[in-house]
């Protein structure tokens, strides 16, 4: 995990010109909805019909006196008369030229019931290539992989490496989206560390959005290597809000990609990834201003926007709205340099449903009365992975990234970690918290063997001001992932001060829930470092 420190955040871009674009486009709308009509009082209703029927018998009084029953007598020349009936002559022909937003076929065909693999984010050609020149100098012992030779896939890494790589997911966060948060929620770890490894300074950022008459219409986190700041805030979003009927139920599409392109800190130069994730599309008055924004984003260059299409299963949605949905996302992609997928999530198999971290848990009778337990990755979480890298850096090296995060060597702090985390040593995992060793061995470890230990080394981190904030999101999101049902929707801004009257109430909550567990107050006492005894004042000479 890369520790410099992010860039500011932009000035304000032009997200909010965006909204309130949108919001006079809903009014409108609201305006000429029958729904709002019926509201109006009684004798408004009845003005204006009486107004409409006046403007109705003017208008056709004024048809009475058309031109064409009116007699204008004119006296010209034979040669003005023939001036006049002198034919034109043809205009020269005018060349077609095709619009940029043209309808087009599909760029995926429909996968089959039975197919068992689902492209879930797999976007198509980061269209980059290497720019020559140094060959990849920190691959290091993975030479091998490459013959010993300069290759075009080394360029390629290390160009990324000197820019830097910024995705974003700008998600729907309407109710019917949750299934797709949960996966996400699932795999951000996974995909930060995927990044990291290709490019140590790689940033994720995701922006939530609904519709305006939702209760908000944005939320986001900023682009950072930081994932348990991106990993909070999911665990934190919960889908809900949105119209089930098909009349209603688009979303504020361009709002949210305006948010992301434009309030972001991206980076000058890097390569920039949007990925757009939902299963409605924008209304119908608002497509010039999504395809617009998608356009400005992609005229920088190393820039792409992605879309996928989510259906679930069973979740009400008609075949028109799916079919909305498709040829939007398919027009955001093809303006975004991108391409467009469909994403059909299945429902989790029996109850082995997908555990807090992302794995099925299978259970294998022994010999005699003794069984094992095998961890298998979830496989939608699996091509999720998959399918962010090939968006990120696009499916023609998808060979050699998967050779090079396989032949990634550990450093000697996970393998301790990993042998710590076998023995089930909750205290070294505790001393090393306490002692601000932010790795992503030891944050797994902790959130895989949590204990009431581990708990209050977290709470006394989190109330320690010293402490940096990438730490504090560290243990604040072992807390949430290991106290979901107590901590969730808690927000702790870890970049702001404790003393704050706001931050001072969540983290009475988090400490009070953190108490509630069996032996903490103890823990807490013999954890907590001694407070320095005040010595008197010394006496003044008199």
């Amino acid at each position: 995990m890369s520790l410099t420190p992010e860039p500011p955040p932009p000035p304000p871009g032009d997200a909010h010109l965006v909204r309130e674009s949108a919001e006079r486009r809903a009014r409108l709308r609201r305006v000429l909805g029958f729904r709002e009509w019926s509201r109006l009082p009684a004798p408004l209703l009845i003005a204006l019909v009486l107004h409409g029927g006046a403007g109705w018998w003017l208008w056709t009084q004024v048809r009475v006196l058309e031109p064409a029953e009116l007699a204008l007598v004119a006296q010209v020349t034979a040669q003005e008369l023939e001036d006049l009936l002198e034919p034109e002559p043809e205009p020269p022909p005018i060349e077609l030229v095709e619009p940029d937003d043209v309808e087009f076929e599909p760029l995926l065909t429909e996968l089959s019931e039975s197919s068992v693999v689902v492209d879930m984010l797999g976007l198509g050609s980061s269209g980059l290539g290497g720019r020559g020149g140094r060959g990849l100098s920190l691959l290091g012992d993975q030479q091998d992989d490459f013959g010993g030779q300069a290759s075009p896939f080394r360029d390629f890494v290390d160009d990324l490496r000197l820019r830097g790589v910024d995705v974003c997911f700008v998600i729907d966060s309407t109710g019917s989206m949750q299934r797709f948060i949960d996966r996400a929620r699932q795999t951000v770890d996974r995909i930060v560390a995927d990044l990291a490894t290709v490019v140590p300074d790689a940033r994720l950022a995701v922006v939530a959005y609904r519709d305006l008459n939702d209760d908000w219409v944005t939320r986001r986190t900023e682009l950072t290597s930081n994932r348990y700041l991106v990993h909070n805030f999911l665990i934190d979003l919960v889908a809900s809000g949105g119209k089930r009927d098909y009349a209603d139920f688009e979303e504020a599409v361009e709002v949210g990609l305006a948010v992301a392109s434009q309030e972001l800190a991206w980076r000058s130069g890097a390569r920039r990834v949007l990925i757009l994730v939902g299963d409605a599309p924008y209304h119908k008055e608002d497509r010039g201003e999504a395809i617009s924004v998608v356009r400005d984003f992609v005229r920088e260059e190393h820039s792409v926007v992605n879309t996928v299409y989510v259906g679930v299963p069973g979740e009400g949605r008609t075949t028109a709205g799916a079919k909305a949905t498709k040829d939007a996302f398919e027009r955001i992609a093809k303006a975004g340099k991108g391409h467009s997928f469909h994403l059909a999530l299945e429902r989790d198999p029996d109850n082995s449903g997908p555990t807090a971290l992302g794995a099925y848990r299978i259970h294998h009778s022994g010999s005699g009365d003794d069984e094992t337990e095998q961890e298998l990755e979830d496989p939608e979480v699996a091509l999720l992975r998959r399918q962010v890298l090939d968006a990120t850096f696009g499916p023609e090296w998808r060979d050699e990234i998967d050779r090079l995060l396989e032949t990634a060597p550990k450093d000697g702090r996970r393998i301790m970690a990993e042998r710590r985390e076998g023995r089930g040593d909750t205290r070294w995992f505790s001393r090393q918290l306490l002692e601000g060793r932010l790795h992503p061995a030891i944050i797994d470890g902790a959130r895989r063997i949590f204990d009431v230990r581990i708990a209050v080394s977290c709470l006394l981190i989190l109330e320690d001001e010293a402490a940096g904030s990438s730490m504090r999101a560290a243990v604040l999101n072992i807390l949430k992932m290991r106290m979901v049902d107590v901590l969730t929707g808690i927000s702790l801004d870890v970049n702001r001060p404790l003393a704050e009257e706001d931050q001072r109430r969540v983290m009475a909550v988090i400490h009070n829930r953190v108490l509630d567990l069996p032996n903490a107050a103890l823990l807490l006492a013999k954890l907590k470092p001694p407070t320095p005894p005040t010595s008197p004042p010394a006496p003044q000479d008199g």
